[in-house]
């Protein structure tokens, strides 16, 4: 499943989620959820946890590619720091990448949460292949799902965790979302909620080279990254993941830069000897003007979704959730997955989904 990457959430990401009235995400709160659901044996104490469910693993140099590591050093002669811990007291720099792989193999939710021993509880039940289709309702409490086949599963509470997209769509079929729409469809309005107003992803253009014959070496696949701001970063920001897919001038500008940048580390003398040119977007794209063009004719999703159903306070109009996830507007009904985080970080999600799960668990279920 991907590259396996494995990268927290930034303390300036959960300032801005308080800024939408959300209350209870500050980085000094989610801490301790981020430290419960790894095991990682390196790093400082204070930051991380050793004995949780989730391996995470930061790369090493000799895990690394000559071409890898060559990429690390070109970054530090650009004028880079070498962060040594992205999940630790600081992220704007280069170094090896952290991920959830061990042994080459990337270790998923399922795998190591729902192990043999959890499957075996009396009080749980898993089924595979069931599409769920909608929440039923009695009135404005939800009292189960129904799955596509017509089965339905009652229970006192109801979490939806079908993702980003999955989520929102149960939502919609269900009566929960913009009334105007649902209305339009024939569907019965339960609750008149802004879900999929705010969809959210990670806008991606990749530049490659082919690796000198000398250095072909092409695993792990991902090793080294190198995580910093642009000149139009806001305050701690590292904002060169972050822009609206080209919709604005500073979003085009800040995508831009980010491109050349990679193009000069690729190009500067101590990361030169690994390639033998540049293949996307190549040499003839030489001009401002005509990479800009470049990047938006092939701009694509990262496939980092989140935010269709955001968490939210009470004077926020975007808000689907609260803070702990329970769906504004009716009873009974908690969404716990990447839809409700209130604005994208700014990097990859699936920690800090994880640690969102973790969290909700925690100030619902333990308090």
């Amino acid at each position: 499943m991907n590259a396996g990457a494995a990268v927290r959430a930034r303390p300036a990401d959960f300032a801005r989620w308080g800024e939408r009235g959300v209350e209870g995400w500050s980085f000094a709160d989610v801490l301790p959820a981020f430290k419960l659901l790894e095991n990682t044996p390196t790093g400082e104490d204070a930051y991380h946890g050793r004995t949780g469910p989730l391996p995470i693993r930061q790369r090493t140099d000799d895990e690394l590619t000559p071409s890898l590591a060559g990429f690390i050093d070109a970054a530090v002669a650009h004028g880079f720091k070498r962060v040594h811990d992205f999940n630790g007291a600081e992220q704007n720099g280069v170094d090896g990448h952290p991920v959830n792989v061990v042994n080459g193999v990337r270790q998923n939710a399922a795998m190591v949460y729902l192990t043999a021993e959890v499957r075996e509880r009396p009080n749980l039940t898993i089924r595979g292949d069931v599409t769920i289709d909608r929440v039923l309702f009695d009135g404005t409490t939800a009292t189960g799902v129904v799955a596509a086949d017509g089965t339905a599963y009652r229970g006192r509470e109801i979490i939806l965790s079908g993702g980003t997209y999955g989520s929102a769509a149960i939502l919609l079929r269900s009566g929960v979302g913009p009334a105007d729409e649902l209305t339009a469809l024939g569907i019965e309005v339960v609750a008149d909620l802004p879900v999929g107003r705010r969809l959210q992803d990670h806008p991606f253009f990749h530049t490659a080279y082919a690796l000198a014959p000398r250095y072909l070496q092409m695993g792990p696949v991902l090793g080294a990254l190198l995580w910093t701001a642009s000149s139009e970063a806001a305050g701690d920001e590292l904002d060169l993941n972050i822009d609206n897919f080209l919709g604005t001038g500073r979003d085009a500008r800040r995508m831009l830069e980010g491109v050349k940048l990679s193009r000069a580390i690729a190009r500067n003398p101590v990361f030169a000897p690994f390639t033998t040119g540049e293949l996307i977007p190549g040499d003839a794209v030489a001009d401002d003007t005509t990479l800009a063009q470049v990047i938006a004719s092939n701009v694509a999703v990262h496939g980092h979704p989140t935010s269709t159903a955001p968490m939210g306070g009470s004077g926020d109009p975007w808000a689907v959730v609260d803070s702990a996830g329970a769906v504004n507007g009716v009873s009974g009904l908690r969404v716990a997955d990447a839809s409700i985080i209130p604005r994208i970080p700014s990097t990859v999600i699936n920690v800090t989904v994880i640690m969102l799960a973790e969290r909700i668990y925690q100030r619902v279920y333990e308090a």
